[in-house]
């Protein structure tokens, strides 16, 4: 996955119902954006099915997951992103 359509999932998801306030986008662009930018690889965990939702899975509209691996640093991290 590039970092573009990392950052741009994560945008959009974000901002879905409206702007958003500026000390939210500047803590997203400090704590998500810049580690996306930064990373050696960035990868999207596939969608596991419905047989992998408990209870209430169906009342996400949106899920991500992105895995952000910095060979540099020696990090990694994983991201979600969810509506609940």
């Amino acid at each position: 996955m590039t970092k573009t359509d990392a950052i741009d999932a994560l945008r959009t998801w974000a901002g879905q119902y409206g702007d958003l306030p500026a000390q939210l986008n500047d803590d997203l662009e400090r704590k998500i954006y810049v580690p996306i930018r930064g990373a050696t690889s960035r990868y999207r965990l596939r969608e596991l099915g419905r047989s992998a939702f408990h209870d209430w899975g169906g009342v996400h509209t949106e899920f991500h997951e992105l895995l952000i691996v910095d060979r540099i640093s020696r990090s990694l991290t994983l991201i979600v992103a969810a509506d609940d």
